[in-house]
């Protein structure tokens, strides 16, 4: 007789990545004896009913794999017993660049300078705030969307004119201005990382001349012997942010040493495992079965 584990994505932007994640999640936990459901988040009835109790319209279910970034849903299931991985609180923090960044603040870990764009109710004047960013970063710098995966929603900024122009069509909603690391343009770190532990790597680098090295913006990864301090750093973060499993990705310094760019709590399988060869999804699956049915965390 199998158990029974339930996975959950978003309904309204589906990858071809995304299916085959689900894919392989499916064949790796049967390897558990584990039979992986899916639904998506439109399907999951997760509320609270009239007594203030956290109800869902889940039964059966060993654990959840929670692969949206819906936060509320996430903490509710958990809230009427479902054990979800990675956990809620887990997934908001990453969800939000700026939240990321804050949680991991006065832990000894490099980042480049950032600054959060007030959050606002109207259309006042925000001269003031660009003049102190002004002030504080030079060009070429980066403004990011707090909120956006893949890739996107991160702009290179080299001059004022470009400068006003994203900060005005960003005006409504969160985002953040950081010092550019001109010494990893186009060239990152991607880190896959299991309780905690770094599983498999890949060097990324762009092959059209972007700023950006990821895979789906036409990035290509590479397998290198990972430096020590790379790893250290990502699994020093996986710990402060509590994540079962995630991709991070680390910038390379002007000394080649690490620099935080971001994490991705519900990282593609696809481009880790064909570049490193390693079976990233093994790990995960063998991580669940041993929390939720060996009651190990090794």
């Amino acid at each position: 007789m199998y158990n029974r584990g339930l996975l959950i994505f978003n309904a309204f932007t589906v990858y071809k990545s995304m299916s085959d994640m689900i894919a392989r999640f499916k064949e790796e936990f049967a390897k558990f004896n584990i039979a992986i459901d899916w639904l998506k988040n439109d399907e999951v009835v997760a509320y609270i009913d009239e007594n203030g109790n956290a109800k869902n319209n889940l039964r059966g279910y060993d654990f959840c794999i929670y692969l949206d970034k819906d936060y509320f849903i996430a903490k509710l299931l958990e809230k009427s017993g479902m054990r979800v991985f990675n956990k809620s609180d887990a997934i908001r923090v990453c969800d939000d660049k700026m939240l990321t960044h804050v949680a991991l603040v006065n832990e000894g870990i490099k980042m480049p300078i950032t600054i959060n764009y007030p959050l606002r109710y109207g259309d006042g004047d925000d001269t003031n705030f660009h003049q102190r960013v002004l002030s504080i970063l030079q060009f070429p710098l980066i403004i990011k969307e707090c909120f956006g995966s893949l890739g996107e929603q991160v702009y290179l900024i080299k001059n004022e004119e470009e400068y006003w122009r994203i900060s005005a069509k960003l005006r409504q909603k969160p985002h953040i201005y950081q010092e550019f690391i001109a010494s990893s343009y186009g060239h990152d770190l991607r880190l896959a990382l299991v309780n905690k532990k770094v599983v498999a790597h890949m060097y990324r680098e762009a092959t059209n001349d972007d700023f950006r090295s990821n895979i789906e913006t036409g990035g290509i990864g590479k397998q290198i012997v990972v430096p020590e301090a790379f790893s250290k750093m990502a699994e020093k973060i996986a710990t402060i942010l509590d994540l079962d499993y995630c991709g991070i990705d680390l910038l390379y310094g002007s000394n080649d040493e690490p620099i935080f760019c971001e994490v991705n709590s519900n990282a593609y399988l696809g481009p880790i495992e064909l570049y490193s060869k390693v079976n990233v999804g093994y790990e995960y699956a063998k991580h669940i079965y041993n929390l939720v049915y060996l009651g190990k965390n090794a």
